[in-house]
C-alpha cells in the first residue's frame, strides 16, 4: 500500500488530511528510506510492499520540497513504525510524476509547517484542562490555532498531544502547563502506609528484589515491606516520595497484588443467552473454568431487567480469560447484537421545546441531535468508563468472534483515544468495518481487530443520539459538499453550543424538527438560513397549511382599519405572520404585558399614568414593584389566563418612621435602596409591627434588617427621619422610581 506525498503541491482542501496523515502514521526508522531510481524500482518497492510507503516526490531545485524534508526526516527519526518512506526525484522520472499529478507549484502547506509535540499531565487535572464541555481546551485550541487531543499514558498520567504551527505548538503547551501547575499542590515529600496480602509479598519483591527495585526506578518512590504486619496473612508496605511519587508506587503495587490475589466479580448477560452460554449439562461452564482457571456460578437470585448474571471467581488474570470466553459465547447466541439489546433516545412531543447540540450532520441534510439534559452528563461518565477498562485489555480480551451488520460493538474514534458504542452498518473484504456511533451519530472506518464486544452493563443509557429533518425545507438544486459545511457551521456541530428545538412531527422518519440558534443577537432559524444560501428550498406542500380549528387567534381590526403590526415570521410571501397591538389607549390602573429593556423578558405590568399621543407608558411590574416608561410597541394585552396568579409582590411601608417634613427625602429613599440592595435578590429580616392606613391603602408596617443593622434606625440615625410618635395616616411610604 502506497501513500503518496506530494511535496511541490498539496491541494488546498487536502492540507488537513495531509497533516492527519503526518501525525496518524507511525513512520518507520530512516533505514527504511527508498530510494526510487525507475519506475520498474517502483513497482517493486512501492507497489509490491507489504507494507504502508509514504512515498515524497520532490526535486532539487523545489524549495517547499528542502521545507518538508526535515519535518519528514524527522519523524522517521523519532518514530519507530511498520512504515517505510520511498522518494522519487520528478526531473529524473518525470512521467511517473505525472502519472501521480505532481506539480512545480512553490506553495508551502499547512502540513509542510506543522509540527506535533506529546506531554504527560496528571490525570487527576485533565478535567480542569479539558473544562466542561471541552470549553478550556477549546479556548486554548482557538487562541493559538492548534489541534489538542489526549491518549492514555502510565498509570494515572495522560499524553496531551498538541498540533498546529510550531510556535503556536510552545504557546498551547505553555498555556496548558500554567494551567496544571495552579491545579497541582506542591509535592512535598511525605510517607504513606498500605497494608499487602503476605501471599503477595514474594510477587512484589521478586527475584532477588528485582521487581520493587523496578517499582522504585518507574516511581521515583522508595518502597520497603516490614516483616511483621497487622496479622498473619497481612504486611505493611512503606512508601515515601512526593504525592505524585507515592500515588504511581501504589498503583504498581495494586497492579501487582490484584494479578495473584482471588477477587470475585460479576458478568452481566442477556437473559435469553444465558442457556447458550452454561451449554448442555453445563458443558460450556466447565470447558471455561477449566481453561482459565476460575470459578463461575450463575446467580439465580439476581433480578435485572432482562439480564442475566454470572459470578466469577479468581485471579485478574483468570477473570479476564473467563470474561472474554463468556461474552465469546454470548455473541455467537446473539448475532444481531445491536438493534435489541440498546434503546434509543425519544425526543419530546411534538410542539414542544428543547434545547439540544448537534452532533453530527448528514450529507443529505439531515442533522443528529442530543438533548441537553442529565443525560449527557451520564454520557461522558459512560465514555470514561469504557476507556479505562477498554484501554487497559490485551488484544484477545472481549473480543469479537462474529462481526455482522448490525453488531454492537466499542471502538475508539479516529485519533481520539476514548471508546465509543457504536454500531455496524458495513463491512468491507479488506478487514474494515463502517461503524454508526450510536450516541453521536458520526460514522468512521475502522479495522474489525480494533472492535471490542460492548458489556451488558454499557447497555443501560439509551443511544444519545436521533437523527432529524429540517422541517418546511428539503435540498435544494445546488446541494453540494459546500452545503454541508454551511450547514455544520450553522449548527454549530460538535461545539457543544446548545440550539432551541421545536419538534415538529415526532412520529416522521426521521422526526421534523426546527432548530434555532439563540446564541446570538438575534435568533437564526437554521432551515430560514439554509434557504438564504441557495442549499435548501422551502416545501409548498401542505405541511404549512393551517387549520383553524386547532388554534384560536386574537381578532383582527375591521377591514380598513389602520392598526400597528410587528412581523414575526416570514415563510413566503404567501404565508407571514404578524402580531398586532389592540390597545389604542391606556387607562391609569389596566393591566398589560410589558417587556423590559434589561433582559428582554416580559413581565404583567399596571398603567400608572399615559397621555394620549406619547410613545410610552409610566408602568409599575406587578410582581416586582418598580416603576418604569416603556415604549408602546412593547406593550401587549395581558391573556386573561395570567391573571389567575396572585401578584407576588405586597406593598409595605417601614414602621415607626415619618419623614422630617410633608414628603420623604430622596436620600432616604437612597439609604434604604442601598442598605437593603434593592432589586439584588439579598434576603432581609422582616418583622411585621402593625398594618396602618396610609394614602396608599392599607399597608403592612414592617422592620427591615439588613445583616442585622435595623434599616429604620438608620434612617433616624442619619437625620433622614423621625421616630413616629403616634399613628396617623402617613403621607406618601416611598417615591417611586421613574425611568424616561
Amino acid at each position: 500500500m502506497a501513500v503518496l506525498l506530494r511535496s511541490c503541491k498539496i491541494h488546498k482542501c487536502c492540507e488537513q488530511a495531509a497533516s492527519v496523515l503526518l501525525r496518524s502514521i507511525n513512520l518507520s526508522s530512516p533505514r527504511n528510506l527508498i530510494e526510487v531510481k525507475s519506475e520498474a524500482d517502483f513497482k517493486e518497492k512501492v507497489l509490491g510492499s507489504k507494507k504502508p510507503v509514504v512515498v515524497d516526490f520532490h526535486a532539487e531545485w523545489c524549495g517547499p520540497c528542502k521545507t518538508l524534508a526535515p519535518v519528514l526526516e524527522g519523524a522517521v527519526q523519532n518514530r519507530g513504525g511498520r512504515v517505510e518512506l520511498a522518494k522519487v526525484d520528478i526531473d529524473e522520472l518525470q512521467d511517473l510524476a505525472m502519472n501521480y499529478k505532481a506539480r512545480d507549484d512553490e506553495d508551502v502547506t499547512k502540513a509542510e509547517q506543522e509540527a506535533t509535540v506529546e506531554f504527560s499531565i496528571p490525570g487527576t487535572v485533565v478535567g480542569c484542562v479539558i473544562g466542561k464541555r471541552g470549553g478550556n481546551v477549546r479556548q486554548v485550541e482557538e487562541s493559538t490555532s492548534t489541534r489538542i487531543k489526549f491518549k492514555a499514558g502510565t498509570l494515572d498520567d495522560k499524553i496531551v498531544v498538541i498540533t498546529g504551527r510550531p510556535e503556536a505548538v510552545a504557546r498551547a503547551r505553555a498555556a496548558i502547563e500554567a494551567t496544571v501547575e495552579t491545579r497541582l499542590k506542591p509535592d512535598d515529600p511525605n510517607t504513606v502506609s498500605m497494608v499487602v496480602p503476605r501471599c503477595a509479598v514474594g510477587r512484589i519483591i521478586g527475584r532477588q528484589g528485582s521487581n520493587i527495585r523496578s517499582m522504585q526506578r518507574e516511581t521515583g518512590a522508595q518502597i520497603s515491606i516490614n516483616s511483621s504486619g497487622t496479622s498473619g496473612d497481612e504486611r505493611v508496605c512503606t512508601i515515601k516520595g512526593s504525592d505524585t511519587q507515592v500515588r504511581k508506587a501504589q498503583q504498581l503495587l495494586r497492579d501487582a497484588i490484584m494479578k495473584i490475589t482471588e477477587r470475585s466479580e460479576a458478568i452481566a448477560v442477556p437473559l435469553e443467552t444465558v442457556g447458550r452460554i452454561i451449554g448442555k449439562q453445563g458443558s460450556n461452564i466447565q470447558r471455561i473454568q477449566q481453561e482459565s482457571g476460575s470459578i463461575i456460578t450463575y446467580d439465580q437470585s439476581f433480578s435485572g431487567d432482562g439480564m442475566g448474571r454470572f459470578l466469577v471467581r479468581g485471579t485478574e488474570d483468570q477473570i479476564q480469560e473467563a470474561r472474554r470466553m463468556l461474552l465469546g459465547l454470548q455473541t455467537e447466541a446473539t448475532p444481531l447484537q445491536s438493534a435489541k439489546l440498546l434503546a434509543m433516545s425519544k425526543l419530546p412531543n411534538t410542539g414542544e421545546y428543547f434545547s439540544t447540540f448537534v452532533s453530527a450532520v448528514e450529507g443529505d441534510g439531515d442533522v443528529w441531535l442530543q438533548e441537553v439534559g442529565p443525560n449527557c452528563t451520564e454520557l461522558d461518565g459512560l465514555v470514561e468508563a469504557m476507556t479505562s477498562v477498554y484501554d487497559n485489555l490485551t488484544s484477545t480480551h472481549d473480543r469479537l468472534s462474529r462481526v455482522s451488520v448490525g453488531t454492537l460493538c466499542v471502538a475508539p474514534f479516529g485519533s481520539d483515544s476514548s471508546w465509543y458504542r457504536a454500531v455496524v452498518e458495513g463491512l468491507d473484504a479488506n478487514g474494515t468495518a463502517t461503524l454508526r456511533f450510536v450516541d453521536f451519530g458520526d460514522t468512521s472506518v475502522v479495522e474489525l481487530a480494533t472492535l471490542k464486544a460492548l458489556r451488558a452493563e454499557y447497555l443501560t443509557l439509551p443511544a444519545q443520539a436521533v437523527r432529524c429533518s429540517l422541517a418546511h425545507v428539503k435540498q435544494g438544486k445546488h446541494w453540494s459538499v459546500h452545503s454541508e459545511l454551511d450547514l455544520s457551521t450553522l449548527t454549530k456541530c460538535s461545539t457543544w453550543t446548545p440550539l432551541m428545538a421545536r419538534v415538529i412531527n415526532c412520529t416522521s422518519i426521521p422526526p421534523t424538527i426546527e432548530l434555532i440558534d439563540t446564541t446570538t443577537d438575534e435568533d437564526i432559524d437554521i432551515a430560514s438560513e439554509m434557504v438564504t444560501l441557495g442549499h435548501m428550498e422551502w416545501i409548498q406542500d401542505t405541511s404549512l397549511t393551517l387549520k383553524p380549528s386547532v388554534f384560536t387567534y386574537v381578532s383582527l381590526p375591521s377591514t380598513g382599519s389602520v392598526f400597528t403590526a410587528f412581523l414575526t415570521a416570514v415563510h413566503n410571501p404567501a404565508l407571514l405572520f404578524i402580531q398586532t397591538m389592540h390597545i389604542s389607549t391606556f387607562a391609569p390602573g389596566d393591566v398589560v404585558a410589558a417587556s423590559s429593556s434589561d433582559d428582554q423578558s416580559w413581565y404583567r405590568a399596571q398603567v400608572i399614568s399615559y397621555a394620549q399621543g406619547d410613545d410610552s407608558v409610566l408602568l409599575r411590574y406587578l410582581d416586582y414593584g418598580d416603576c418604569h416608561r416603556v415604549r408602546v410597541h412593547m406593550i401587549r394585552p395581558l391573556l386573561p389566563e395570567l391573571m389567575h396568579y396572585p401578584v407576588f409582590t405586597v406593598p409595605c411601608c417601614l414602621a415607626g418612621v415619618v419623614p422630617n417634613g410633608l414628603t420623604w427625602d430622596p436620600a432616604a429613599t437612597k439609604l434604604v435602596q442601598e442598605h437593603a440592595k434593592a432589586g439584588q435578590d439579598m434576603p432581609l429580616s422582616a418583622v411585621i409591627s402593625s398594618y396602618v392606613e396610609t394614602e396608599n391603602g392599607k399597608l403592612a408596617a414592617v422592620t427591615l434588617s439588613a445583616e442585622g443593622q435595623p434599616i429604620n434606625a438608620l434612617l433616624i440615625e442619619a437625620g433622614l427621619a423621625q421616630q413616629q410618635q403616634t399613628t396617623p395616616a402617613i403621607r406618601e411610604c416611598g417615591e417611586e422610581r421613574h425611568e424616561d
